[in-house]
């Protein structure tokens, strides 16, 4: 058995290596905070104020490129992942973060571009104000593109955890539908092939549950030898499972 004090100083030690400070966004909260601040301002308020008077903007050549860009960006993100649950099983990692520099590198990597595509995601929310369509500016719209930001980041900095590895694949996969769908919507000739729209929000209703089985299995599975040294991520990623779960199972509605 593992100390505390010993477990605290070796997950510390080990965080400490990754130099995650060091990256873009990641070197306090500031950053990240003024980000998203704006974003909310924008929104719910500058936003809506500066085009009550102005017709929509004509988008569709930007959202083509933007769906595109982030079509990519999941597809990338969906192939880390599966390379990372490949190798090191999808309930739980066959072996501890901490006896492996490498894969704590890894997943600190794979993490960070989740957090960056969640970045770049609010300008879903920024596209429905520029193109006045206010009905899809929901609280729980705005709250799940927050609180994915504003989570992600966290993880990242201060405990990067196998344990949301399958969050972020799932949830990739279900980004190449949607972006796909939405890019290829922006075609008015392309309309009556786009009959799988309605699977969508199945996909995102069966994506919840996936997230919640396979975080609540992990919890059971823990590897005997390590069970102490992954006890904090674990317990982060659990953490983490209630104000996420809320955001994606009310987009599923």
């Amino acid at each position: 058995m593992v100390e505390n004090g010993s477990v605290q100083n070796l997950l510390s030690s080990q965080h400490e290596d990754l130099n995650v400070e060091k990256w873009f966004l990641m070197s306090s909260p500031l950053p990240v905070l003024t980000i998203l601040i704006s974003y909310l301002v924008f929104v719910l308020k500058t936003g809506p104020d500066y085009m009550k008077k102005k017709k929509p903007f004509n988008l569709n050549g930007v959202l083509v490129f933007y769906n595109a860009l982030q079509v990519i960006f999941s597809i990338v993100l969906f192939h880390m992942g599966c390379d990372l649950i490949l190798r090191n099983g999808l309930i739980s990692p066959r072996k501890c973060i901490t006896e492996s520099k490498d894969l704590m590198l890894y997943i600190a990597f794979a993490t960070y571009y989740y957090f960056i595509a969640k970045v770049t995601e609010l300008l879903d929310t920024v596209f429905f104000v520029l193109r006045k369509k206010n009905s899809q500016i929901t609280f729980l719209h705005v709250y799940h593109h927050t609180i994915m930001v504003a989570i992600t980041w966290s993880t990242l900095k201060y405990e990067p955890t196998y344990s949301t590895i399958f969050l972020g694949t799932i949830n990739s996969f279900v980004h190449i539908v949607m972006y796909a769908y939405y890019g290829l919507s922006s075609f008015p000739g392309l309309a009556k092939y786009l009959w799988w729209k309605k699977y969508l929000t199945s996909m995102q209703m069966i994506q919840f549950l996936l997230i919640f089985a396979q975080a609540v299995s992990s919890y059971h599975t823990l590897p005997k030898r390590c069970e102490e040294w992954c006890l904090r991520p674990v317990a982060i990623s659990r953490g983490l499972l209630g104000p996420m779960g809320l955001s994606y199972y009310g987009l599923s509605l």
